[in-house]
């Protein structure tokens, strides 16, 4: 049987490669659907029979693609080892530019607050920016049928920490004892690497993750970062 080590490894090689190869193609469908849907807008009357599904089946194929491309990002991320560059940076500005990137259902109810007088952190807002938006993405997947989304952000002696509690499904025991591993998941579309992403991200910046979650109220994550970080 392989060690763990062993097996992380392999995952990571492995995700490296189809990372890499599933790119471009995808880049380019996404690239395509773009140009197609601008060229529909330019001469409506270009489109077959001037029938509505076809900007609609468009849009699925983008949506899918995109999905796609998530799953490709989360393999090269979880395949390459995090290097962050740090940058003193506002956390309103980094929770801001996280939700931006994401589509919140009209159903969910997101709200934010920093604590006043909380300071500048030295982080990498790339890296951090992606570990905020694997954690919101999975907040509002665990409310299908709507909710609200509280984001808080407070320092407490060296600790700089950022919840996202969500009023969604909960995570039960089992499931939570395993929801950081590579590969693991209860979805039916993902490949279980986000979470893991998520983690590895954060303990590049000396931090950690912790879960609070009980079954059908609601689950609680809570970013940890020192405050006083030595690059």
């Amino acid at each position: 049987m392989l060690s763990n080590t062993t097996r992380l490894a392999a995952i990571g090689e492995t995700a490296g490669m189809v990372g890499h190869d599933l790119r471009n193609p995808l880049q380019t469908i996404i690239n395509t659907i773009h140009l197609a849907k601008e060229a529909m807008k330019a001469n409506p009357a270009s489109m077959p029979e001037k029938d509505p599904r076809v900007g609609s089946a468009l849009e699925t194929i983008r949506e899918q693609a995109d999905f796609m491309n998530k799953i490709v990002s989360d393999l090269q991320d979880y395949a390459k080892q995090a290097k962050p560059t740090f940058v003193l940076y506002d956390m309103q500005k980094l929770i801001g530019d996280s939700l931006s990137s994401i589509p919140v259902p009209k159903a969910v109810e997101v709200s934010s607050s920093v604590e006043t007088g909380f300071p500048k952190l030295s982080v990498d807002p790339g890296l951090l920016r992606r570990a905020f938006t694997n954690i919101i993405t999975n907040a509002l997947q665990a409310m299908p049928e709507g909710g609200k989304l509280k984001i808080r952000a407070w320092t407490s002696q060296n600790i700089a920490a950022v919840s996202f509690q969500d009023t969604g499904i909960g995570i039960p025991e089992d499931v939570k004892a395993k929801m950081f591993n590579p590969l693991f998941t209860t979805r039916e579309k993902g490949v279980g690497l986000g979470l893991a992403v998520t983690k590895r991200l954060i303990e590049s910046h000396k931090g950690e993750i912790k879960v609070f979650s009980k079954p059908g109220e609601g689950t609680t994550l809570t970013v940890e970062l020192p405050l006083d970080l030595k690059r």
